[in-house]
């Protein structure tokens, strides 16, 4: 509930708009299945983008209009369903770190990725970036839980979010293949059979769509591909070197940074997957010329996880410390008493 009321704040009650993508690539498409009027970004005009997002927050209007037409009915459900789905992590993060460390530690480790300053500030906003990064951390926890996962339903679910988050973002494929290999490396046949027909049931349901709405099977995907790494239409708006985002996460972070590394570390020794995941992204990212701060949102969100179970790592310790320093505070009284 925290989690939901925090990610609120900066697009209900404190209304802002990081970039126009939030708006022009989802909500607005949305107001044209909806309401029939809308601008037409680029993008949609040469069908660069699926309809998946945009057919989702449209459903959220229409819902929306059983209380009311226009924003001030659409607006807060579609902020608050976002943000519902950006409280998953959290939800996620507690299970892990209860299994590592106990109820006190999932608490702990729930509680970083909660008040997180850049989850709270991008997690609602109606983003590919943040909507992807929220399903990749559900499909880590479903294949990863701290736990050898043999269940086949849960595999294929896992593929598919992973699936479902390619699509999203297809900048994050080299991400997802680590992830994929990383959970069935022991058992390749059995569990990446699985987790690949998860992910092609997904991919054929958008190429469906893709067809019905573009032209033909996942037109969205390869078009992204043609225009944006082999045109270089995204170069256009501008390109960073590649330590942009490095500069941009010091910038956020300042003399916190060193203690965000730290914790992260720690929690990396726990959960070297996400870990591994968020080094691909970052590096990813990187290497493309055109970068915005939110491309790497799924990359800051899982370094506050685990940062958040690293600091549930350093809770468990100090509760150790502490306890151990009691048992032998009782135990000295009884060994200096003189024998009967």
């Amino acid at each position: 509930m925290l989690a939901v009321a925090l990610r609120l704040i900066p697009i209900v009650f404190v209304p802002s708009m990081v970039w126009a993508d939030e708006i022009f690539q989802t909500s607005e498409q949305a107001h044209r299945l909806v309401y029939g009027s809308g601008l037409v970004p680029w993008e949609f005009l040469i069908g660069m983008r699926s309809w998946m997002l945009p057919g989702i927050i449209a459903a959220l209007m229409e819902l929306s209009r059983i209380a009311g037409d226009g924003p001030d009915y659409y607006i807060p459900l579609i902020a608050g369903s976002f943000a519902a789905l950006a409280a998953a992590p959290v939800v996620c993060c507690f299970l892990w770190g209860r299994h590592l460390f106990g109820l006190s530690g999932g608490w702990i480790a729930a509680t970083v990725v909660t008040v997180a300053p850049e989850a709270v500030y991008f997690g609602a906003r109606t983003l590919s970036e943040t909507v992807a990064a929220h399903l990749l951390i559900v499909a880590l926890y479903i294949l990863e839980p701290g736990y050898q996962v043999i269940s086949r339903r849960r595999l294929v679910g896992g593929g598919a979010l992973l699936g479902l988050v390619f699509l999203l973002r297809i900048q994050l494929a080299p991400a997802l293949v680590v992830v994929a290999l990383w959970t069935s490396w022991r058992a390749i046949r059995e569990r990446g059979l699985a987790l690949l027909g998860g992910a092609a049931a997904v991919l054929a349901a958008a190429g469906i769509l893709d067809t019905v709405t573009l032209g033909y099977p996942l037109a969205s995907v390869w078009r992204n591909f043609v225009y944006n790494i082999y045109y270089g239409a995204s170069s256009t708006f501008g390109v960073e070197a590649w330590h942009f985002y490095l500069r941009g996460e010091l910038g956020v972070w300042s003399g916190g940074a060193a203690m965000l590394v730290l914790l992260a570390g720690l929690g990396a020794r726990r959960m070297p997957m996400a870990l591994a995941a968020a080094v691909t992204v970052l590096a990813v990212h990187s290497a493309i010329a055109h970068k915005e701060y939110r491309f790497i949102y799924p990359a800051v969100l899982l370094v506050m996880v685990l940062a958040g179970t690293g600091l549930a790592q350093v809770a468990a310790w100090g509760r150790d410390w502490l306890l151990d320093r009691v048992s032998g505070e009782r135990q000295l009284p009884q060994a200096l008493s003189p024998s009967p």
